[in-house]
């Protein structure tokens, strides 16, 4: 008899917790592709930059408060299904981390709005603002992710989404209630979060435990590295168009580089919700399976099929789809989309060996160096190639970047199925 790696049960609950995170990440870019012409045309080009600037500025905070429990938490959740008290106490304890750290985010957010003039002139959206860092502290995405029962989750999450964009369509008219977006941005993750929370305690029977100072501590602590990983992959995605900015003082080109860069995130987010489906099946696997690494290699095989498709297609199509996006030919676009296209299958690969392996593997730290390196490598090619070759030289350093964290990751993950299979091969002797 056949011993498939992957029994029908496990392809058909990780092939609905794709489609569920699928959904999810499918709402969230679509979202604001919906809302930027309606917010152009009745608000006005200056009120849309102060909302998109207040809501990068909320997302800072948003990011303090997952802290990387998204990752942490779901693996501890995988790994201990069975265990009712330990997943109320870890589900207590997450939350009361995170609502201390929504409260600390509220006090900065404050004494910036109050201390710094930029944002003191925008205090308004900032502060109507701070309930999407509150209710993103209080939704529990991860338990349902960790339990690999997304289906539940998704309903809120897609409700929440399309909440705000249907109050902005009632209710935002005119550039003197553009404040009102960021409102009804923070009602939708505050619906979401409590929503979302009521589930969870009625679904897993979630009894609440008293969070002491050393529980916080110890869950902080333990989240650090995935939290610091987090940090260096946003920061290091985010840094070449700024440098653009100071090198060239183009903002043409940094607005070329940065449409190229927007093509590759949205071809991004059809790989994420697979490695976000896989990480608490493998963090499961890892621990009561000797098969976790065979399984995983196979998993690598369908996404380096599906990679190298995505890939050849957007190098043959990267004109038409940058003309029609843009609406004129723009091949300067279409040459840095092209340069960066390979990103998909070093981020791709980076993801799932990394994520769903290294990390569940207790490879946290490593993991967090090989970000925090390819976010140096990133930053300092950039800067030396950005004043000559401006976003071409972006697009180069960020290209090179992630292929070095690839290179990194994989190394690192071969090298730790070796050392399991001559682990193994002593064992049986």
């Amino acid at each position: 008899m056949h011993n498939h790696t992957y029994k029908n049960k496990d392809v058909l609950r990780i092939g609905g917790n794709v489609i569920s995170l699928a959904l999810v990440n499918g709402v969230g870019l679509l979202s604001p592709l919906i809302l930027i012409p309606y917010l152009l045309r009745v608000i006005g080009s200056e009120e849309y930059g102060i909302y998109i600037f207040s809501w990068t500025f909320i997302n800072y905070f948003v990011i303090l408060v997952n802290y990387g429990y998204d990752f942490y938490a779901t693996k501890e959740i995988a790994t201990h299904k069975g265990d009712a008290d330990y997943i109320s106490k870890l589900f207590c304890d997450i939350t009361v981390s995170r609502l201390l750290l929504s409260i600390l985010s509220l006090i900065i957010v404050c004494i910036g709005v109050f201390c710094i003039p930029t944002l003191n002139t925008h205090k308004t959206f900032i502060l109507l603002g701070v309930g999407v860092f509150i209710g993103q502290a209080i939704h529990p995405t991860w338990i349902f992710q960790g339990m690999e029962q997304m289906g539940f989750i998704t309903i809120i999450t897609l409700l929440t989404r399309v909440i705000p964009i249907i109050l902005v369509f009632i209710f935002v008219k005119n550039a003197d209630n553009a404040y009102l977006v960021m409102l009804f941005q923070s009602i939708g993750y505050l619906i979401g979060g409590f929503t979302s929370t009521v589930l969870a305690v009625k679904r897993y029977g979630i009894k609440f435990f008293k969070s002491s100072l050393s529980d916080i501590t110890d869950k902080i602590k333990a989240a650090w590295t995935l939290f610091v990983t987090t940090i260096g992959i946003t920061l290091y995605r985010e840094t070449n168009v700024v440098i653009l900015g100071f090198m060239t003082g183009n903002y043409i080109i940094v607005g070329y580089y940065s449409i190229a860069d927007k093509f590759i995130r949205l071809c991004q987010m059809t790989i994420t919700p697979f490695v976000q489906a896989l990480y608490p099946y493998f963090g499961n696997k890892f621990k009561n399976s000797t098969s976790a690494y065979t399984a995983l290699k196979e998993a690598s095989v369908y996404l380096t099929a599906f990679l190298v498709l995505l890939t050849t297609i957007i190098l043959f199509t990267a004109d038409y789809m940058v003309d029609f996006y843009v609406g004129k030919p723009s091949p300067e676009i279409a040459f840095d989309l092209r340069i960066m296209t390979p990103i998909l299958i070093f981020s791709g690969f980076s993801s799932l060996l990394g994520l769903a392996g290294l990390v569940n593997i207790g490879e946290e730290r490593r993991m967090m160096w090989f970000v925090l390196l390819a976010g140096v490598v990133n930053i300092f090619a950039s800067l030396l190639l950005s004043q000559s070759m401006g976003d071409t030289g972006a697009a180069i350093a960020i290209t090179s970047a992630e292929f070095i964290l690839c290179i990194m990751v994989l190394v690192c993950f071969i090298k730790n199925m070796r050392t399991n299979e001559k682990n193994t091969v002593t064992n049986i002797i």
